[in-house]
């Protein structure tokens, strides 16, 4: 492998404006066509943002983000010779920012020379200096003066403003102070002039202030080199019997030297001088002596370059040098030379430059050649010369460096070298080369490196090639590194040795020619063999040579001895899907589906095997990675497992892509093998599920999973009383309507025997909550739709957001509410959860309200939702609100379950017409018994039979209700079977029925039918003789009816007709009112009727309140009509933009996918399958119990979040409000219930409770289920399974403050802040005072005695029928408990009546 990068040039190349061409080639004329308007020298600034252009006497300024000219300018002399511009340089008056003046240097011939300094925003020149002698080369030393200059420069030089090192011909060298404090300005047409002053007077300050005084700037020469006409090099002898007193002298014409190049550090405060004669000196600006100065070689080339190098974390003071000696290009006969020496420092030391803190090393001791470099080329190079040279610096952290604990942000570890190099000038190639010295001094510290020596990557030096971009030798004038953009190589896995080569660096820079200019990158080898495999996947069939470049490049590890073919594809597989780069797989997938590499074994099979083995690897990776934290052994994640479980869900994204291009490429296949790759598919899509949300909690700071205690966000055992409470109450309530359950376990049905294996595993009981957070998020592995998972989550994050305290968790609150929408969860199912949980909570209202937004989809709500919301609010007295929801959702009736409790809806709120009308509908034209049998048993069960009575019921609906009258053994129902006889005139089989209930007694009720049935005997004589015959001799049968006469009228236009028709009629919607449509129905249309015939209504229109009908019947939907329904008859909402990474692929539909239980192999199994976890023990000490958190916010908070963050219509009003005809708000209901509550604050754990003696009467004090969400709920007829107490002891104090909660001692709460647990026993007076309690049994013992002669009164007086219904409420009253509370505030009142 060659070890030479190409630049990529990411743009042409730029033309410079064409006043700049014109500008600099004026001088060529125009007449001849020898127009050139090229420049010959030129130069980038370090940020590379601005360029300078010179040709002779002319010089552009050139804004390179928007190639605009920012400057000009044409310098002339006083003689009638033009100028030359030699050298220039950039700077900025600030540090750091982008450059705002030129240093020019010129040659005026025999005039000597000029120093210029052009203002780039005024287009001016503000100071030109006279010279003696032409100038050749510029340094900067300092672009300010006075207290901001450094403090450890020569005293003289501390009066400079500005100060500049100019090297001259015949070796002298200059420090001009330019005088940027004054305001004054020179132009080159009257130059100033130049004042020597000696650096070792004092009076330094006032020849400065004369010198201006004049117009004149002060100059202190270093030429210390010169006789007379000769130049004097002295050099310390070399060999074993050398000496420093003993210095050898080589002298040179004048006129033959000069300084070819300079360059001033900061971190030894030093000048470096290189000379055209080969040799080079350094100068200390502390003490403007000669530190070091080197030894003359007869055939060394010119000094050309100087840049300077520091090494990080070097225990020792060392600093280090590059000289490259390169002839120009025009000169050049062989090769240029790089070479780097070491310097050695006695003394390092801290100093403060500006506002920024940097390291100065005195007291050189020792300067050594460590390494040399030829600067050639790709092939046989005869020729090079160098470009430039600089070394970038970079921000870094903060080192820090042996003993003298020095701070800086800088980086000086990356030299830069460009030359040019060729078998000929014409040919030459320009080339870009990267020293890391940090590398170099691993590397063992070579002295010399050959790009030919070996095929493996250097370490520490990298080789780059750019072609010259207008095709010609000589084009590239200057380059700069952008540094802001350098970057290091970041793989995927472990960082290895390769990813810390100069050869692994991404940077970018801007290359300046003759012509024009253009912008490069260097990729680094990884990306550049990443980019080539990407744009290759032919590579594929083939992959040995890029499987050999990658384990060069460090992309992956193997075997370099060439394994099988298979092994290959395998590596560069695995690379491609840890660089995110999926397109080339699939389109490998693509290119191999029609089979014609399958002989060299590319198949699709291959491919769907090897992603699945990266599946397992990435899941076995997953459970050692995540281990820690469910375990405790960890407080909090750091960067790298977040970055791993980010890197692991992109990887398992993109093999769901890659699976799904197989399976659709995928021709003909076997049931077995679509089986497969199915079961294949759904398993990679579940484990991306888990890795993503276990990513989300880490990032959220929910894990890893703390101790319970005030670090823990999720107090496990708070939560698990609490509904383990709210159970309890819920298997209280009757089950006239159904089992009532809580809307979660309805949620957690949904997972089957999954949910309750894996909260079992972890050591739960099986329902909700979960045990810990490590059981929730392995529900995610179970073969369940998404959705699903998601809403659990959900629906624990809003008890969570409960909880928890706003200002201690208020960030964590915020995100949880988020995490449905960050995991795409469509908004209809966002309500509908958060509806779930505020009905669970018992805020029914909002919760119907939510139910019944538009925003929710039809088919979000399952027939299973539709009962359990019915019955839980028929449950808990919300009547009303389960008529509303019935009327606008109108649920599908599907069986029998469903017209049950569609007709106790009915029954529950008085609309007993509509009952009966709704269950004659639903008989159809065959006629259902069954169904009318049912009717008039929920009529029974919720004594409304009175009021079935008053309709309109057929021949044969009479003879059903008189039979069910008869088989019923409840007493209510005989009474009502008299009151039938009676009203039918039946006053035989009255007479009858009442003999046979004197039998069974009765009490009050047997005389109060005496009552009424001795008024009817007095009233009718003839049935007063039958009665008495009756008592005397028995029961008689009884005699034939009379057989109605059967009238036939005649066709008079007669309507028979009957008063429920009339009102059914009155209550449908008027021909011209708009037709009643739902917000879950196709806009289009709706049904008009039911049957064969229906019709479809076309409306367009916006569907106003006022045309919504006060009552409607619900209509049946079979499941035929279901399944048969066309799939795009409901539009949904636009869902939210995704949060996560790829979850396309995963179905977000409610009902979701098939169980891949019966495809599921063992591998897919194992997958599946979590490691488990066993918490190991904590030696910390534990923050705090979670039995003393806080009180729980108010429902409220959960309702502004869920208002703040849940998606909605914002309707000007909502159309389910004129339904109903009363509004009851929870708080003004009579029918009142305790809300569903958690105390905010546990008391700690009591361990001085008194023992029970033995002997002693027991109270139980609770029996919760502890099986199953879906198990039987708790009743008063359930096995009792808790701890029990002393009844004559539950009254004690230590007994007073304790809850029905579970049955750990984190359940002895207090109930006197907390309203909504009740007291330990059975009845609420227990709770109270000794007096109060016995003032209680007064007051109820005279309401009794109040109400019996009220009773006894009303049997005497009334006749009529109502008196049972009157005897029915009355007896509901006194069966009633009323609280203790309203009892204690009701007794006066009582008292006084």
């Amino acid at each position: 492998m060659p070890q030479l990068l190409t630049l990529e040039p990411t743009s042409k190349l730029i033309k410079f404006p064409s006043a700049v061409s014109y500008h600099l080639g004026h001088k060529t004329g125009f007449e001849n066509h020898e127009f050139d308007g090229s420049a010959d020298f030129g130069m980038v600034s370090e940020d590379g943002c601005v360029g300078v252009l010179s040709k002779g006497c002319s010089l552009d300024v050139i804004y390179l983000d928007t190639n605009e000219r920012l400057s000009a300018w044409t310098f002339t002399s006083q003689s009638d010779q033009e100028p030359e511009i030699s050298c220039y340089l950039t700077f900025s008056e600030k540090p750091g920012a982008r450059a705002t003046h030129v240093i020019a240097g010129l040659n005026c011939g025999l005039d000597g020379g000029q120093l210029c300094v052009l203002d780039i925003a005024s287009s001016k020149v503000i100071r030109c200096i006279s010279l003696p002698y032409p100038v050749t080369s510029l340094a900067l030393v300092s672009s300010c003066g006075g207290p901001s200059s450094a403090g450890y420069l020569h005293p003289a030089l501390r009066y400079f403003h500005g100060i500049v090192s100019v090297g001259l011909t015949q070796g002298r060298l200059f420090l001009v102070d330019l005088a940027l404090d004054e305001t004054f300005c020179s132009t080159d047409s009257s130059p100033a002039g130049a004042v020597f002053v000696d650096p070792l007077s004092r009076e330094v300050p006032r020849y400065r202030r004369e010198a201006l005084n004049r117009g004149n700037h002060v100059v202190i020469d270093l030429s210390c080199d010169l006789r007379g006409p000769v130049f004097v090099w002295e050099q310390a002898p070399t060999g074993p019997t050398s000496s420093p007193s003993s210095m050898k002298e080589v002298q040179f014409p004048a006129d033959e030297v000069k300084i070819t190049a300079l360059h001033y550090s900061s971190f030894n405060a030093s000048l470096a001088v290189g000379y055209n004669i080969g040799t080079w000196k350094l100068i200390s600006l502390q003490s403007l002596q000669i530190d070091h100065s080197s030894n003359y070689l007869r055939n060394d080339k010119p000094v050309s370059h100087i840049s300077f190098q520091e090494p990080e974390n070097d225990p020792r003071n060392y600093v280090y040098y590059w000289i490259v000696r390169s002839d120009r290009e025009e000169d050049t006969e062989s090769l240029a030379v790089a070479a780097m020496y070491s310097l050695t420092y006695r003394n390092k030391q801290s100093e403060l430059i500006g506002d920024e803190e940097m390291p100065l090393y005195t007291d050189l001791e020792r300067l050594v050649l460590r390494f040399e470099h030829v600067l050639g080329g790709e092939e046989e190079t005869n020729f090079s010369w160098c470009v430039g040279m600089y070394t970038l610096e970079l921000a870094a952290g903060h080192v820090n460096h042996d003993s003298s604990d020095v701070e800086h942000s800088k980086d000086y570890a990356l030299n830069v070298i460009f030359w040019k190099a060729g078998s000929s000038l014409t040919s030459a190639a320009t080339y870009l080369g990267v020293f890391d010295i940090n590398a170099w001094y691993q590397a063992q510290m070579p002295s010399t490196f050959s790009v030919d020596e070996s095929d493996e990557l250097c370490s520490y030096f990298s080789h780059s090639l750019l072609d010259d971009p207008n095709g010609q030798s000589g084009g590239i004038l200057d380059l700069a590194v952008l540094r802001d953009s350098v970057t290091r190589f970041s793989g995927s896995g472990p960082i290895l040795e390769q990813h810390c080569f100069p050869s692994s660096l991404t940077f970018d820079l801007v290359v300046v020619a003759r012509e024009g200019y253009l912008t490069a990158s260097h990729l680094g080898i990884q990306r550049r063999v990443l980019t080539e495999l990407a744009c290759r996947p032919s590579a594929l069939v083939q992959p040995s040579q890029l499987y050999q470049i990658c384990l060069m490049a460090g992309l992956a590890q193997g075997n370099m001895m060439e394994p099988s073919l298979l092994s290959q594809r395998e590596l560069l597989l695995n690379i491609a899907l840890e660089y995110n780069m999926v397109g080339l797989v699939v389109a490998a997938v693509r290119d191999w589906a029609d089979g014609k590499y399958s002989k060299a074994g590319c198949t699709l099979k291959f491919i769907m095997d090897w992603a699945w083995k990266r599946v397992a690897a990435i899941k076995e990776r997953l459970d050692i990675a995540t281990t820690p934290l469910f375990d405790l052994t960890i407080r909090e994640a750091d960067d790298s497992c977040c970055q791993l479980l980010c890197q692991l869900s992109g990887q398992l994204a993109q093999l769901v892509s890659i699976l799904a291009a197989v399976s659709a490429a995928a021709g003909v296949v076997t049931q077995v093998g679509l089986e497969q790759l199915e079961c294949r598919q759904n398993v990679t899509g579940l484990v991306l599920l888990y890795t993503q949300a276990v990513g989300w909690f880490v990032n959220r700071g929910l894990l890893p999973e703390q101790p319970e205690g005030r670090s823990n966000p999720y107090p496990v055992r708070f939560l698990t009383d609490s509904y383990r409470e709210r159970r309890r109450n819920m298997g209280k309530l009757t089950r006239s309507f159904g089992k009532p359950c809580l809307l979660v376990d309805l949620l957690c049905e949904d997972f089957g025997d999954d949910l309750i294996r894996c909260f079992q595993k972890c050591g739960g009981a099986g329902d909700y909550p979960p045990p810990s957070l490590h059981a929730l998020l392995s529900v995610f592995l179970s073969d369940n739709p998404a959705p699903a998972k998601l809403r659990l989550v959900q629906y624990m994050f809003l008890d969570l957001a409960q909880i928890l305290d706003q200002d201690e968790w208020g960030d964590l609150i915020d995100n949880l509410i988020k995490f449905p929408s960050a995991f795409s969860l469509p908004p209809s199912i966002i309500k509908l959860t958060q509806a779930f949980w505020l009905l669970d909570h018992e805020d029914w209202e909002e919760s119907v309200a939510m139910m019944l937004d538009p925003l929710l989809q039809e088919d979000d709500l399952s027939p299973d939702h539709h009962r359990a919301i019915l019955t839980a609010l028929l449950a808990q007295g919300q009547d009303a609100l389960a008529l509303k929801y019935s009327r606008i959702r109108r649920p599908p009736i599907l069986d029998q379950r469903d017209v049950q409790l569609q007709i106790s809806v009915l029954l529950q709120n008085g609309a007993i017409q509509e009952a009966y009308t709704f269950q004659r509908s639903q008989q159809g034209s065959s006629g259902r018994p069954e169904l009318l049998q049912q009717f008039y048993q929920r009529a029974e069960q919720l004594k409304k039979l009175d009021s079935v009575l008053k309709l309109s019921l057929s021949k044969a609906e009479e003879d059903q209700l008189v039979r069910f009258l008869q088989e019923s053994k409840k007493p209510h129902s005989q009474d009502i079977l008299l009151m039938y006889y009676l009203q039918r005139s039946r006053y035989t089989e009255a007479m009858q029925l009442n003999e046979k209930l004197k039998t069974l007694g009765g009490g009050q009720k047997a005389a109060a039918r005496d009552a009424i049935m001795d008024r009817y005997c007095s009233i009718l004589p003839s049935l007063n003789r039958g009665y008495v015959t009756l008592k005397k001799k028995g029961q008689a049968p009884p005699p034939p009816r009379p057989e109605p006469v059967n009238i036939v009228p005649t066709d008079m236009n007669m309507s028979l007709g009957s008063r429920a028709r009339t009102l059914v009629q009155g209550l449908e919607t008027p021909p011209q009112s708009l037709p009643s449509q739902t917000p879950f129905r196709k806009k289009g249309g709706r049904r008009r009727d039911i049957g064969l015939f229906a019709e479809e209504e076309t409306y367009t229109g916006k569907r106003k309140l006022s045309d919504i009908p006060t009552l409607s019947f619900p209509t049946e939907v079979t499941a035929e009509e279901t399944l048969n329904a066309p799939t795009n008859e409901l539009v949904s909402p636009p869902s939210k933009r995704t949060r996560m990474s790829d979850l396309s692929s995963l179905s977000m539909s409610a009902r979701g996918p098939n169980r891949i239980h019966s495809t599921l192999t063992g591998d897919a199994l194992h997958i599946l399958e979590t490691p488990t976890i066993v918490r190991k023990s904590i030696s910390r000490t534990r923050e705090g119990s979670r039995d003393s958190i806080n009180t729980p916010h108010s429902i409220l908070k959960v309702k502004k979040l869920i208002q703040e963050n849940s998606p909605s219509l914002e309707p000007a009003a909502s159309p389910s409000d004129e339904f109903m005809t009363t509004n009851r708000s929870r708080e003004t209901t009579p029918t009142k219930s305790l809300r569903f509550k958690v105390p905010k604050k546990l008391p700690p754990a009591d361990t001085n409770v008194m023992p029970m003696p033995s002997g002693e009467a027991h109270t139980t004090i609770f029996s919760p289920s502890l099986v199953s969400p879906v198990a039987e709920l708790a009743t008063s007829s359930d096995r009792e399974i808790s701890f029990q107490v002393p009844a004559h002891r539950v009254d004690q104090d230590e007994f007073k403050r304790m809850k029905v909660r579970s049955v750990s001692e984190s359940s002895k709460v207090s109930s006197e802040e907390n309203e909504s647990f009740h007291s330990v026993s059975g009845s609420p007076r227990d709770g109270l005072s000794p007096t109060l309690r016995t003032r209680l049994a007064d007051v109820e013992r005279k309401a009794k005695a109040v109400l019996q002669e009220t009773m006894e009164d009303i049997l005497t007086r009334e006749t009529s029928i109502r008196c049972d219904d009157k005897e029915d409420v009355t007896e509901t009253e006194v069966e009633k408990q009323p609280e203790p509370t309203d009892e204690v505030k009701k007794a006066p009142e009582a008292e006084d009546k």
